[in-house]
This record gives C-alpha cells, sequence and structure tokens, in this order.
C-alpha cells in the first residue's frame, strides 16, 4: 500500500505542475489577445480613437459652417473667423488654427492635427513632432543616418532658436565628393515637414562645402510653411538656400521665408533654394533677406536646373547683390523653367553682366507682366 501511495503523491504532482504550465499558458494567450496588436483592449483603444476623430472632424465642419456665416451673410473663410469658430466648439481645450500658403488650414486639437481643404476636413497621420532644438537635431542626425523618412510626416510645434556659435549641420547630404545629386550614397529627406508658420533662428554655417541650408538635400519631399529667421550667421560656399541647398526628384518648397542675411563666395546661392532639379516646385514664397554671393544669385533660388521647374506666387524684398553675373530678383539663371505670378521690390545690385528684376540669365516664359519691376 505504502508504495501505491507514493505513486498516487507522484501522479498528483506531475498533475498539478500540468495544471499550472496549462494555465500559465492560457494566460500568456489571454494576455495577448487582450494587448497585442489585434487584442481586444487594442482594438478597443483604436475604436475609440476613431469614434473621437469622427466626432472632432464633424465639429470643425460645423466650425467651418458658422465662420462662413457673417452678421450680413455669407463671408469668405479667414484665420481669425476661423479660430473664434473652432473656440466656440471646442470650448475644453486650446485648439490652434495655421492658414497654409495655398489656402487651406491645419487645426490643432490635443496634439492631433486636421487639415481643412476645400470645406473637406481629414486627420493628418503625424509621425514625429518636433518641440525644441533637441528634437530637431536628433531628427537631423537620424535622417544623415540614413533614414530617409521616406512617406512620414513631421510637425514643427515651437518656434526654435538654434545655438548660434555652434555649427549647423543641415538635414541631408549631399556629399561634397559627389559629382552627381543621384549618388547613391547622398541622403536625402523624403518625407513632409510642415512648420506650422513656426521660426527656426540661429542657424550658423560657415562651412563652404556645397548643398547647405536648413535642409542640405530634399527629394520628393514636401518643406512648408517654415520662416528662416533673421539672426542667423550664413557665409557659404555653392548652392545654399536657407530652406534647402539642393531640391530633386519632384520635390515641393512651399510657404517658406527667409529673414536671414546670406553671404556667399560661391554661385547658385537662393534666398529660399539654392539649385533645384527635375519636376520641384517652389510657390508661395518670400524673401527678406539681403544676399550677396559671387554669381548665379536669386531672391528665391539661384538656378533653375531643368525646364520642368515651377516657380509660383513668390516675391523678394531683399537686396541680391553680387560683383559678377547672373544677378536675379527672383532667379538668378533659369534653364528652361517655368516662373508665374513673381514679383521683385528689393534692390538688384551688380557690376557685371545678366542682371535682372526677375531672372539674370535663361528663358522667361509665362511672366505675369504686372508683377516685374
Amino acid at each position: 500500500m505504502k508504495k501505491i501511495q507514493k505513486k498516487e503523491k507522484g501522479i498528483t504532482l506531475i498533475a498539478l505542475v500540468i495544471t499550472i504550465i496549462v494555465l500559465l499558458i492560457l494566460a500568456s494567450v489571454s494576455i495577448a489577445m487582450l494587448t497585442g496588436n489585434n487584442g481586444i483592449l487594442t482594438q478597443a483603444q483604436n475604436a475609440k480613437n476613431e469614434t473621437k476623430d469622427a466626432e472632432n472632424i464633424e465639429k470643425i465642419k460645423l466650425a467651418v459652417s458658422e465662420a462662413q456665416i457673417g452678421e450680413n451673410g455669407y463671408q469668405k473663410l479667414s484665420k481669425d473667423n476661423l479660430q473664434e469658430a473652432i473656440d466656440n466648439q471646442f470650448k475644453e481645450t486650446n485648439p490652434e488654427v495655421a492658414q497654409n500658403a495655398d489656402g487651406t488650414y491645419i487645426v490643432s486639437l490635443d496634439n492631433e492635427l486636421y487639415e481643412i481643404k476645400d470645406n473637406e476636413v481629414d486627420k493628418i497621420q503625424v509621425d514625429l513632432y518636433i518641440n525644441n532644438a533637441e528634437d530637431l537635431k536628433k531628427f537631423r542626425d537620424e535622417v544623415n543616418k540614413g533614414n530617409t523618412y521616406e512617406g512620414k510626416y513631421i510637425v514643427l510645434t515651437a518656434n526654435i532658436t538654434l545655438d548660434i556659435n555652434e555649427e549647423w549641420q543641415p538635414i541631408g547630404t549631399y556629399l561634397n565628393s559627389n559629382t552627381s545629386i543621384n549618388d547613391e550614397t547622398n541622403i536625402p529627406f523624403e518625407g513632409t515637414f510642415n512648420g506650422m508658420g513656426y521660426t527656426i533662428d540661429g542657424i550658423k554655417i560657415s562651412s563652404k562645402e556645397k548643398g547647405k541650408g536648413l535642409f542640405g538635400l530634399i527629394k520628393n519631399a514636401n518643406i512648408k510653411n517654415v520662416i528662416i529667421g533673421e539672426n542667423c550667421n550664413i557665409n557659404v560656399g555653392v548652392s545654399y538656400g536657407s530652406v534647402a541647398g539642393y531640391a530633386n526628384a519632384s520635390s515641393i518648397v512651399e510657404g517658406c521665408f527667409n529673414k536671414a542675411n546670406i553671404i556667399s563666395n560661391s554661385a547658385n546661392i537662393g534666398g529660399i533654394v539654392g539649385t533645384a532639379g527635375s519636376d520641384c516646385i517652389i510657390r508661395n514664397c518670400g524673401n527678406l533677406g539681403t544676399i550677396q554671393a559671387n554669381s548665379t544669385v536669386g531672391g528665391i533660388i539661384g538656378i533653375l536646373n531643368d525646364n520642368t521647374i515651377q516657380i509660383n506666387n513668390c516675391y523678394n524684398l531683399g537686396s541680391i547683390i553680387s560683383d559678377t553675373t547672373n544677378i536675379g530678383g527672383i532667379s538668378g539663371a533659369n534653364r528652361g523653367g517655368t516662373i508665374t505670378n513673381c514679383y521683385n521690390i528689393g534692390d538688384i545690385t551688380g557690376a557685371g553682366t545678366n542682371i535682372g528684376g526677375i531672372v539674370g540669365i535663361g528663358k522667361r516664359k509665362l511672366f505675369n507682366r504686372k508683377y516685374l519691376f
């Protein structure tokens, strides 16, 4: 009998261990069902977020309608009347309204962004918020390590002042040793960067290597609503633009403004972009800073390097100065691109040849003549 009791105890112990193991397995499965990517809790949270987004979108639509109903009937939508209507709809929060250069609006609400375009409202899926100088530098370093942020949406949330004594390394690199913008070892930024109308100030660039600016090289990118402040220290080499040194492959730069003074001993210098490549668009941008360069210098862009480039609705108020050639209020040189609805009222000073109020040298087509000065 004693042997049988030991055997029964052994069987009981094994059964207990097996039961514990089964319970642990079931527990882990249950936790996964609750918290995994497709878990119950995750799905519930996603559903809650979707419901909240739907509510926000409906309230924003109501605000748009309210903003368009003035005391005397229909009125045009503006940032001010939209902000007032948004405030009425979201009384317990602090929503902010920003107007894009293309006439669309962005509503910032509880760290979420919604775009208003043609009275339609869509949520913007933001991949990264940049809140301060350290965030901006970390983002820059990630890009320059090889993360191009292709298809990602980056948002600036505040004015940023960089250390004026620290050399700024641009976001995205066109290596000085490379001879082609399409070289595989170049590292472009390929996402969307929305400055939301905030200012980045205190940029110092003294390097004479090519392709400098806030961004060094962008490709299939969209840079919008960025202001470069006046308290910068810019003394650069070839292909400098306050927003981007080189813009390539269908990149769009829009709603950007430069207030910084720029000095260069080289060529292809622009207030916004240094050199632009195929299918790029620069629109609704302005330069207020003084730009002094050796040659091929413009208030908006140094050189349009392709006949598919478009410059639309841009202006220059700053002085453009060169001791040699190819000086224009909008572009220093144009190799066939299209410039429309642009104007210059800045002083253009040059000791050499090819000096123009809009373009120094190159094709002049599709200008709106009433804007030529």
